[in-house]
């Protein structure tokens, strides 16, 4: 099952987190095997897809149910809105220094910034051993707990059929 998220911003990242919950409660979540994001969606599903990557990190596949994604979209949903009363979006511009930045390196832009705030105010509330440091989206990789070897995100599985990619 694929599972596509449209843009808006952060309004349409809470409507996305209603989305997940419904799709958790019905026990569909776990069968979403692709996730396709665009613009404000991608800040929702970097955070789902985090949350998955950490429950993979603690329970094998088999010992995964509809309540552990259940519980995984409550945290979401927690993180996120503490999150983002953190006031991400006006901070993108209102710091002077980060605006000199800007300004005199020209490989920071107000993207890179977000990106920095989504990471420190989100995103490292993920509790997966790796909140301290960046992370890239192609570092993404999921070492499951029933596996030896790390999965990139496209070969994620657990009883050798894809569970989910990013």
């Amino acid at each position: 099952m694929g599972l596509a998220l449209s843009g808006s911003g952060f309004r349409a990242s809470f409507f996305h987190i209603g989305v997940l919950a419904k799709l958790a409660e019905l026990d569909l979540l776990r069968h979403v095997e692709v996730l396709s994001c665009v613009s404000g969606s991608a800040i929702i599903g970097t955070h789902h897809y985090l949350k998955v990557r950490e429950l993979f990190k603690r329970k094998g596949d088999g010992e995964i149910g509809r309540e552990d994604y259940v519980l995984m979209v409550q945290e979401i949903c927690r993180e996120f809105l503490s999150g983002v009363q953190t006031n991400i979006r006006t901070r993108v511009a209102a710091e002077f220094l980060t605006n000199l930045k800007m300004i005199f390196k020209s490989n920071f832009s107000r993207t890179m910034r977000a990106g920095d705030l989504y990471e420190e105010n989100i995103y490292a509330r993920v509790h997966d051993g790796e909140e301290r440091q960046p992370r890239w989206l192609n570092d993404f990789y999921i070492q499951p707990k029933t596996r030896t070897s790390s999965l990139p995100p496209s070969m994620i599985t657990g009883d050798d059929r894809p569970k989910y990619r990013s």
